[in-house]
This record gives C-alpha cells, structure tokens and sequence, in this order.
C-alpha cells in the first residue's frame, strides 16, 4: 500500500494546471534537458511534481486529465521534426492558436476570430475550432 495513497476520487486540476500539464505532455523531454527522448506517464508525473506544477500527482492520476484533454502516448521509435530554421517560432505560433480556439487564452486584437486545423498529411480529416 502507497503511504501517500489517501483513497477516493481522483485530484481535479485548475484550468491553469490543465493547460500546463497538456503543454509538457505534448512537448518532448529534450525540451526540458531530460535525458529521455519519450514520455512515460511515471517520467510525467515526477517531471510534473519536479517542476511544481502538482504538489502530489500519481502516473494513473495523470491519465484522467490527459484523457480529457484529447492526450494519449503512443509507443514512437523514431522523432521526426522539421529542419525549418523558424519550426520553433511556428510550433509556438500553432500552440497559442489553439489556446485561443480553446478559450484558454483571450484573443487580442489582430488574431483571428475563427481557427482553422487541418492535418496536412491528409489523413484524419481536419476540425473547425
């Protein structure tokens, strides 16, 4: 039995813990000088607990969050990223369009009213946000 195990139901995350929690899960551990090139829900929870965005969070009491916020881990072999000298810039530009078309963040004046996302390989459709 874990110590720290206290029962009933699972911890509910603040918008703001959310956003953060998504942020790191879709990142890759090399962005945060880890050793590591994949995320296991285990090296998550203790990154998360590390950095201080959770006081306490188990690897299962992860999955609920990351479930609901449409992330999931899926075993990769190989990365592959862009060779772009701005791919950082635009990786960042796509993120902020997404908290915008979440709600997550307030839209300022010059950004778009409506965000388009459309897969480019063209596999898996595309979505109005």
């Amino acid at each position: 039995m874990c110590p720290n195990y206290s029962g009933g139901r699972a911890r509910t995350f603040t918008p703001p813990e959310r956003r953060e929690i998504k942020k790191i899960a879709k990142s890759r551990p090399t962005e945060h000088d880890l050793p590591f090139s994949t995320w296991s829900l285990t090296k998550l929870a203790d990154f998360l607990v590390a950095d201080g965005v959770a006081d306490d969070i188990s690897h299962e009491g992860l999955r609920i969050p990351l479930r609901e916020e449409g992330v999931s881990f899926q075993r990769v072999k190989t990365w592959k990223t862009s060779r772009a000298p701005d791919y950082a810039a635009k990786k960042a530009r796509i993120g902020h369009l997404h908290a915008i078309a979440d709600g997550e963040v307030i839209r300022e004046a010059g950004e778009p009213d409506v965000v388009f996302c459309r897969n480019r390989s063209g596999i898996g459709g595309g979505s109005m946000r």
